[in-house]
């Protein structure tokens, strides 16, 4: 079987008795000539494949969720009646500021209660003209920094300890950050079976909400391989990996089996040799010029 894509320089042989005829010609399918003038023009860089470290990596489901060690619960300090309630579900405190006014019981003088850090009021179960003692009136958070929980399973524990990196996202990319497994828990769940972790994200820019689902890419091994590309270079062609081959003014889809890919680069294990050049930036204005020329052939 002949592999994508279907590019020869086709030579054909036919004899009768002491006649010989010989016929050559190109057939090159998907391929496109480009002048070097054009290429610059349009910022079409090329690469060379070849070797490159990639990095092995274990991906992991989560929710984002509060630092549990930025979360304080807000009591009143003595027994009382609730005269007034200054704090609302979802208001932005400040260290300090009156969440609500208590009447003692015993000396009848009303007491503020303070918000004991800045922050978000993630709960309020307080009302005024209630009256209250030990229990919680708000819970206040401070979300300038957040914890990715990841849930890790049991056969793959041995792969992640403390300090690994962890590179955080949204399902749909809009939203990436990295930090490091600062938590593993020493007690894993029966019903799943998997042991939780937590990643440490800034959140100051207030980008990452508690209750957001994210995957979680654990850096676990670095290795060589001996040929990669440009994980910026690949590009889907026919239902296929690709990238664009760069030979003189011509380019054509090289169909790659691919290893590991990471954020860098991607391993090739065919279709590609170390030393060929390919299209490493705007390699999508190339499959865009194939498509116009129409180059191709009905399978």
């Amino acid at each position: 079987m002949v592999g994508e894509p279907h590019s020869f320089d086709v030579r054909v042989s036919a004899g009768t008795g002491t006649d010989t005829y010989e016929w050559r010609y190109p057939a090159y399918e998907s391929r496109v000539e480009i002048s070097a003038d054009a290429a610059h023009d349009a910022g079409i860089r090329v690469a060379q494949a070849g070797p490159a470290e990639v990095r092995d990596s274990l991906l992991l489901y989560g929710v984002i969720i509060p630092d549990p060690r930025r979360v304080l619960s807000v009591n009143a300090r003595f027994p009382g009646v609730v005269r007034e309630v200054r704090g609302n579900l979802g208001e932005r405190v400040s260290s300090g500021q009156t969440l609500a006014l208590v009447e003692s019981n015993e000396s009848l003088q009303t007491y503020p209660v303070p918000a004991p850090i800045g922050g978000v009021i993630i709960e309020r179960s307080v009302n005024p003209g209630e009256t209250v003692s030990d229990q919680t009136l708000f819970t206040v958070a401070d979300l300038s920094s957040v914890q990715a929980e990841l849930a890790v399973f049991r056969r793959d524990l041995g792969k992640v300890r403390l300090g690994q990196r962890v590179r955080v996202r949204v399902d749909d990319g809009s939203i990436e950050g990295e930090g490091a497994i600062g938590f593993i828990s020493p007690v894993g769940s029966g019903a799943s079976q998997s042991v939780q972790l937590r990643v440490s994200l800034d959140n100051r820019d207030g980008r990452w909400q508690p209750g957001i689902f994210v995957t979680g890419e654990v850096e676990i091994a670095t290795r060589e391989v001996p040929v990669a590309v440009a994980r910026s270079a690949l590009q889907n062609y026919r239902d296929f990996d690709v990238v664009f081959a760069n030979v003189g003014h011509f380019y054509e889809p090289r169909m790659l089996e691919l290893g590991t890919v990471d954020r860098e680069h991607a391993e090739v294990k065919a279709g590609i040799a170390a030393g060929e050049s390919y299209v490493v930036a705007n390699s999508f204005l190339i499959k865009a010029e194939i498509g116009k020329a129409g180059a191709g052939h009905d399978h």
